[in-house]
């Protein structure tokens, strides 16, 4: 954060832990499904993006994962998609993009 580039550009850096064991979710946005209809991934974690840019703090009550913010990601700087970032539910219109 002490970088010319944090402090002259909109940069983000992205805190994201691993899913816990899965009790208590029914996996995510974009959670795959395994064998027998298993639910893989999704349980609950937290997940912290500190932003460059001034302004208020925001937070948001929409249901993200792994896959999902690799897919806002993707989004924002043009790349394709890899697997299970390009579902309805973690693409489109589904970025959670951060100002």
């Amino acid at each position: 954060m002490d970088s010319p580039t944090w402090k002259t550009t909109k940069s983000s850096i992205v805190l994201a832990w691993d899913e816990n064991d899965y009790s208590g979710s029914d996996g995510g946005p974009g959670s795959p499904v395994g064998q027998n209809g298993a639910v893989l991934g999704g349980g609950h974690a937290p997940a912290i993006v500190i932003n460059s840019a001034e302004g208020p703090q925001k937070t948001t009550d929409k249901v993200s994962d792994h896959y999902t913010l690799l897919s806002t990601i993707e989004h924002m700087w043009h790349l394709g998609c890899l697997e299970n970032t390009c579902s309805p539910t973690t693409s489109a219109g589904n970025h959670s993009e951060t100002n």
